[in-house]
């Protein structure tokens, strides 16, 4: 089965034929291939193929009338535009036999990935790659997954530049990092439970903006209004357990500042805007007597940032159901008082198989309407 999801032929998207770079379904389909081209170049050069008749990775490229500019030995590659980009720099996902990729998925929950050789060397290789083509040109940045988290923080660290670039930005499920969205998920809290908690931890983090978190506050309403015209696109699916906070995040966001209105929405506005671990680095940030202000400034402010604050996204939520279980459940062979316990086991890794297959970036090439994707825009609004 791996093999015919690594053969364009049998695993790649049917449905585009004359490439409309216009449309938003080719754009997608297209860059998502392209991703995949990242990982079946690794995959290519562990098992030998590189070079040879039996290489995976370059029919997705070709096929899509690409050819390969260079590969870039510490794992990334170039998207941007309606007219075809001129480059695509895609990043590939987590390979869970690869050590330094586990680590560097452990560093984006602490969120510290900010500092790793990873992220650090593809910022410096964009750069690169735009200052050699004379400015923006027509790139792209795209991810999926570890990628995507990649492709993120390049994007978000160009438009925090002097020179504010803004490059499209497609990023498949990335991973959303929160305390309070797992245990909420895990104890599978009411709908309308989240949803007030989400409300007053918005209204409690704009309560601590206006009072003891006003020099912060002040820097993220600065990198909001730097970062507003950035709209990168974010695929998640629904049942994406690992993505699927991005979701309630803007979701819930849209109606808290919807429902809410007076001094309860200018506090929830200003809320949205930061995280509660990002403001208890903040407040322990050592004075730095000889600048005159705390280590908690400027590139170390931007570094410390959670990912999912962001001021503008276009998400697309896919809906779709996910079939065919790696997983059918096992039962003893004869009666005995543990059925139940078996059970329960066998619903957990059928929900954990769910998860993986949702997670997958081979959803992302399908046609529109396999998908039941919902697209929404939110934009950034200055209190």
């Amino acid at each position: 089965m791996g093999s015919e999801e690594e053969c364009f032929d049998k695993s790649g998207p049917e449905h585009i034929t004359d490439i409309d770079w216009g449309k938003e379904e080719h754009r997608r389909s297209i860059t998502a291939c392209l991703v995949k081209a990242t990982s079946l170049l690794e995959s290519d050069r562990i098992k030998g193929r590189q070079g040879t008749p039996a290489a995976r990775a370059p029919a997705w490229w070709e096929r899509l009338h690409f050819r390969l500019h260079r590969p870039l030995l510490t794992r990334r590659h170039p998207p941007a535009a309606a007219p075809p980009p001129r480059f695509v720099v895609a990043f590939r996902g987590t390979k869970l036999r690869f050590i330094p990729d586990i680590k560097d998925d452990l560093r984006i929950v602490l969120n510290r990935q900010g500092a790793c050789s990873r992220f650090r060397k593809a910022r410096e290789h964009v750069a690169e790659l735009l200052a050699s083509i004379g400015g923006d040109g027509a790139v792209w940045l795209a991810g999926h997954s570890l990628g995507a988290s990649v492709a993120l923080d390049v994007g978000r660290d160009l438009m925090m530049g002097k020179k504010e670039r803004n490059l499209p930005t497609f990023l498949f499920n990335p991973p959303y990092v929160s305390l309070a969205a797992f245990v909420s998920s895990t104890l599978r809290a009411s709908e309308a439970a989240r949803q007030d908690w989400f409300s007053f931890k918005c209204v409690a983090k704009g309560a601590a903006a206006c009072t003891v978190m006003r020099s912060r506050d002040k820097r993220m309403e600065d990198m909001f209004r730097r970062l507003g015209p950035w709209v990168p696109e974010l695929y998640v699916h629904k049942d994406g357990k690992i993505c699927q906070g991005y979701i309630d995040h803007f979701e819930r966001q849209e109606k808290v500042l919807a429902e809410r209105t007076g001094i309860l929405r200018r506090l929830a506005n200003k809320g949205v805007k930061h995280s509660f671990r990002d403001m208890a680095q903040s407040s322990s940030a050592r004075p730095n007597y000889t600048q005159g202000h705390t280590v908690d400034d400027e590139e170390e402010v931007q570094q410390r940032v959670q990912p999912h604050l962001l001021p503008s996204v276009r998400l697309w939520k896919s809906s779709t159901e996910i079939s065919g279980f790696c997983h059918t459940g096992w039962k003893p062979p004869f009666s005995t008082g543990w059925e139940t316990s078996f059970s329960a086991v066998n619903e957990a890794v059928e929900e954990l198989n769910h998860a993986i297959k949702a997670h997958k970036l081979k959803h992302w090439w399908k046609p529109d309407e396999e998908l039941n994707l919902s697209p929404k825009r939110y934009l950034y609004r200055r209190a």
